[in-house]
Formats: C-alpha cells, sequence, structure tokens
C-alpha cells in the first residue's frame, strides 16, 4: 500500500509559516506537477539505521555480490528489516520467493520491501527536456537519457539513486491506472529556510533548518533495467 502526500505539512511543533509554505510549494505541485509513486533505494545508510540489510535472498557473503536476476532486491542488494505481511512468504535454501505455511529448515521469512523502500503517491514539477541524448553507459554501450531538473515538495525525503515512476490516476480517487516512465533522481538538493525561533539553539552554534520544498535532476531509466520490474505498490 502507497501512502500520500497531500497533506503532510510536518509534526505539530513545526512553525505556522513553515508549515503555509510547505503547503503553497504542495499546492503548486498539484496544478503544475506530474504524479508519481516515489521509492526509496536501501543503501549502507539505512542498514546502519535498523532499516534495511543485505538481501536475504542473493547477498553472497564469499563475493560480496548479488544476482542481478533476484526478485526480491532486483539486483540492488538490500531488503527491508520489516519481514512481508503475509506470514507464508519465505525464502528457501535456493534463495527464492515460496508460499508455503509449513517452512523448511533454514528458510528465512520474505521481507516486506525489497531492493526499494514503502511507495509514496507525491507530485513533481517535470519539465520538458529533449529525451534524443545519448550517453555511454558503465557497461559500455551508448543509451538513451533524459536529464532534467526539476521541483518536489519537502516530504518525503528525496536521496539520489532513488525511483520515480509516472502513473496516472483514476479522477474520482488517488487509484493508479496505469504507469509509465521511470526515473532515478540525482543532485538532490533540499530548499531550506533556517530560523531560531523562541526553542532555537543560542547564537554561533547554528539554527535549525526547515525543509520547504526540494530540487532534484532526474535521469529516465532504459526500459531494458530491473528498474521496470520493481512494483509500484506493495502490501
Amino acid at each position: 500500500m502507497y501512502i500520500i502526500s497531500v497533506k503532510e505539512v510536518g509534526p505539530p511543533s513545526t512553525p505556522q509559516e513553515i508549515k503555509r509554505l510547505r503547503r503553497q510549494n504542495m499546492d503548486m505541485c498539484l496544478k503544475m506537477g506530474q504524479p508519481v509513486v516515489y521509492r526509496h533505494l536501501w543503501n549502507e545508510d539505512d542498514v546502519g539505521e535498523g532499516l534495511a540489510r543485505k538481501c536475504p535472498a542473493c547477498w553472497d557473503t564469499a563475493y560480496d555480490q548479488v544476482r542481478n536476476d533476484c526478485l526480491v532486491c532486483f539486483g540492488f542488494g538490500f531488503a527491508s528489516v520489516e519481514e512481508s505481511v503475509d506470514p507464508d512468504l519465505w525464502i528457501d535454501a535456493s534463495g527464492q520467493v515460496v508460499d508455503d505455511a509449513t517452512p523448511s529448515a533454514g528458510w528465512v521469512r520474505a521481507p516486506r520491501y525489497g531492493g526499494f523502500g514503502e511507495s509514496v503517491l507525491t507530485w513533481l514539477m517535470e519539465p520538458d527536456v529533449a529525451v534524443d541524448v545519448f550517453r555511454i553507459s558503465d557497461q559500455g554501450t551508448m543509451v538513451r537519457t533524459f536529464d532534467a531538473t526539476g521541483v518536489a515538495p519537502w516530504f518525503p525525503n528525496l536521496s539520489d539513486n532513488d525511483l520515480c515512476v509516472n502513473v496516472q490516476l483514476s479522477q474520482n480517487d488517488y487509484s493508479i491506472i496505469s504507469t509509465h516512465d521511470r526515473f532515478q533522481l540525482k543532485m538532490v538538493q533540499p530548499i531550506t529556510m533556517r530560523g531560531f525561533g523562541k526553542r532555537g539553539r543560542p547564537s554561533g552554534q547554528g539554527g535549525q533548518a526547515f525543509r520547504v520544498a526540494q530540487s532534484f535532476q532526474m535521469s529516465k531509466a532504459p526500459t531494458n533495467t530491473s528498474l521496470y520490474d520493481v512494483p509500484v505498490d506493495v502490501a
């Protein structure tokens, strides 16, 4: 299940001025932007924070690598610490996800989110740019690129390499009808308002930064990559 970012403006302790700026930015993205499903790519920082782990299905401790065809992490090597809500989903000894109410010895519970975090439905302002630009990939092949600078609301907190999927919504609710282009984010930059306020720290120790928006660049993913296998909605 995905969560929707439309009304999220921060906890009750957030100053009203910051909430107003965040709400205005979201209204602009709703009016001028594109609905997308955002999914955070797990990384080593998430492992350190206890949110993610090495993929239990394909991680090879001997060679310190993963399988590109893994259906759990999609070849990115990480999965959520949180387990699947389905108690019958397991990962067997061969690294395959099986649905079995009577697991065998050595099987482990399947993670709830593999490779990417929970789905968030939000709106991004994606400028139009030319798509007939090619570059050399890491594998030495020519791939078509789509790079542009966009603007996002303050929530969720975007990071480099995260996945955004353009979607079409139904007219009367937030149900997803279809999915379209997929992008990976890069050069994410928060747009913040800095101030002290009554509960701020003393001068010389720095103020608290309130994020009101975010800017980023987006790179269109080639259609033959595992990014197109990542589901937009996860139970």
